[in-house]
């Protein structure tokens, strides 16, 4: 379950080869390549056969604990400028919705001015008040932003639930749009699609991105544009979309036209064999019960148990996982079955070269949230194990399931010698290296023990112990 947590600290983990990771719904993280990733099957690293077609943890919502009271009618003009704005010198407001029209009408005379009409759907805001405007717009840090430049203010993240809602209400009506069966925003700005994509999972309302390349004609020579990225919410999403927000009626279409198609939209998720036995193992002689929870034939033969493809090769929606997590408690479920997952498919694993690489420390757990992504601080427990074995010099017995051993003692030669930790396998081979090599792990294995194998019993912790 997803919760909110606090930042303890941020960790420095040195330069590392980074890959960026990106999914179907267009989410992407840049990680190093022991950075594990939750699949349907289990933590598995970039490193470690993470592969494009597979699948992982992202949340399907967000905890909102927004507390930050604002002036509405500064929420409001935010909404608005960022939608059909201009934000530098002389503002004005491009629109022939009457209704958002007046809207931006009623906003300007609670700054005391007014806006007039210079062109078909072009509207000036008056001099005598935009100086309240400006410094509205100065302190969000939108003032002066073109159009590729904008993004949604830190501040709307933080406020409540009620002034997200009013935001994404005008955002939308201003320069969304509502289909049959989706709802979509586009923009110049890839910082303000990601923002709003976010700022919907407060609301439990799924979404995905995509970008498209475009180009105009100057003086009859066709160029190059700036890229266009979409926002698109559809299926489910899209109803609760509409239940969620009331947007302005010129946007209002039958939505809910789609649910009478009888159109059925399937998401299946792939398990292990070795899952698929602990399901067999559970309705084993009970294969009726079964049959039901995922309306598929599984029957006893002359060779055992058969068992459809659906299970291995197509995999069940993350719903009848849930049920049939619900009625054994098999732990591998548990993650594919949750409502606060949504588990994406990798379209793309791109090595980006030498980045410097940052870990976080969260007060609750080691998993945390990162882009969008479900992402594990690999590396917080080795920073501190280094601090209690060789600064305060006290024994330390680490269970490890995402590193192996191998790799802690990578990381923590990589830190002692201040060099990235790629390069440490070549230094290591070299004279000094090797030198190097043990006299840390002659160090550190005085005072650390690791274990990093799932299969251990009490007595070999009791041997570590001793």
């Amino acid at each position: 379950m997803l919760e909110f947590g606090t930042v303890m600290q941020k960790l420095d983990t040195g330069i590392k080869r980074g890959y960026k990771v990106k999914t179907r719904k267009g989410r992407e993280v840049i990680v190093s390549g022991d950075h594990p990733f939750l699949t349907p099957n289990g933590w598995k690293k970039v490193n470690e056969g993470l592969s494009v077609g597979e699948r992982v943890a992202t949340p399907n919502k967000l905890m909102n604990n927004g507390t930050e009271v604002l002036p509405k009618e500064e929420v409001e003009l935010l909404a608005l400028m960022i939608a059909d704005g201009y934000c530098g010198n002389g503002l004005s407001y491009t629109k022939k919705d009457k209704e958002m029209i007046s809207v931006m009408r009623s906003i300007c005379k609670s700054y005391g001015t007014d806006i007039v009409k210079t062109s078909e759907c072009s509207w000036r805001i008056l001099c005598p008040g935009t100086h309240g405007i400006t410094e509205v717009l100065r302190r969000y840090g939108l003032f002066g932003k073109r159009s590729w430049e904008k993004k949604i203010p830190e501040s709307i993240f933080r406020a409540t639930k009620e002034l997200q809602r009013r935001f994404i209400e005008l955002l939308f009506s201003g320069d969304g749009w509502v289909l049959s069966d989706e709802v979509g925003y586009s923009s110049s700005s890839e910082e303000l699609v990601r923002g709003i994509s976010s700022l919907l999972l407060f609301f439990g309302i799924n979404s995905s991105m995509y970008s498209k390349n475009t180009s105009f004609t100057y003086k009859g020579e066709r160029r190059k544009g700036r890229p266009a990225y979409f926002l698109l919410v559809t299926r489910e999403n899209s109803v609760k979309f509409m239940e969620e927000f009331n947007l302005t009626e010129a946007k209002h279409r039958d939505i809910f036209s789609w649910k009478k198609t009888g159109r059925t939209y399937y998401d299946n998720i792939k398990i292990s064999e070795e899952t698929t036995s602990k399901i067999m193992d559970a309705y084993k002689g009970r294969h009726k019960e079964i049959n039901k929870l995922i309306n598929k034939p599984i029957y006893s033969g002359r060779r055992g148990t058969v068992v459809p493809k659906s299970f291995t090769v197509k995999g069940f929606t993350s719903e009848k996982y849930r049920k049939i997590y619900e009625a054994t408690g098999i732990e591998e479920l548990k993650a594919i079955s949750s409502e606060d997952l949504y588990f994406d498919e990798i379209v793309s694993i791109e090595d980006v070269g030498n980045r410097h690489m940052y870990d976080i420390e969260v007060s609750n757990g080691h998993n945390f949230v990162a882009n969008d992504i479900l992402v594990h601080n690999t590396q917080c427990l080795v920073d501190m194990c280094l601090h209690w074995t060789i600064r305060l010099h006290k024994r330390v017995l680490l269970f490890s399931l995402e590193m192996t051993k191998a790799d802690i003692l990578e990381v923590i030669i990589a830190k002692v010698m201040g060099i990235p930790q790629f390069t440490v396998k070549d230094f290591c081979k070299t004279k000094d290296g090797s030198k190097v090599f043990h006299e840390v792990t002659d160090k550190i294995g005085k005072y650390l023990y690791v274990i990093d194998k799932n299969s251990i019993g009490i007595n070999d912790i009791d041997k570590y112990i001793q």
